[in-house]
């Protein structure tokens, strides 16, 4: 098992239902998203060490560190499978939200507005 996957099986991040989610963007695009870098800011946005978010994705803080500083516009299954499960972690414990460029507006992350607003 590589390191990248962490405390989840390669089975279980196929069989996993959730695992192809994307945020407002088409899965069949060959661009990443949410991209590294929108991940890197989500993090810090949640006041969220490496460390932490790893251990609540289920992944190691090296699988964090790789996807945090992978820069190509492609990116290899497994680490996309990394890259969406610290998306959800944002997105499900933090209440972190990631938005695409808009004509108005480039793209960012911000926090969900609370139900209570």
């Amino acid at each position: 098992m590589s390191a990248i996957w962490g405390t989840k099986t390669i089975d279980q991040w196929n069989n996993s239902s959730d695992t192809n989610r994307m945020v407002k963007k088409s899965q069949t695009s060959s661009e990443v998203w949410p991209s590294p870098r929108l991940i890197k800011a989500g993090r810090v946005l949640a006041g969220v060490d490496q460390a932490t978010l790893a251990s609540l994705a289920g992944i190691t803080r090296q699988a964090v560190s790789v996807v945090e500083t992978d820069s190509g516009e492609k990116m290899d299954p497994r680490r996309r499978k990394v890259l969406e499960a610290m998306q959800r972690t944002l997105e499900d414990e933090y209440g972190v939200e990631f938005f695409a460029a808009s004509e108005d507006s480039g793209e960012g992350v911000r926090f969900r507005k609370s139900s209570k607003d």
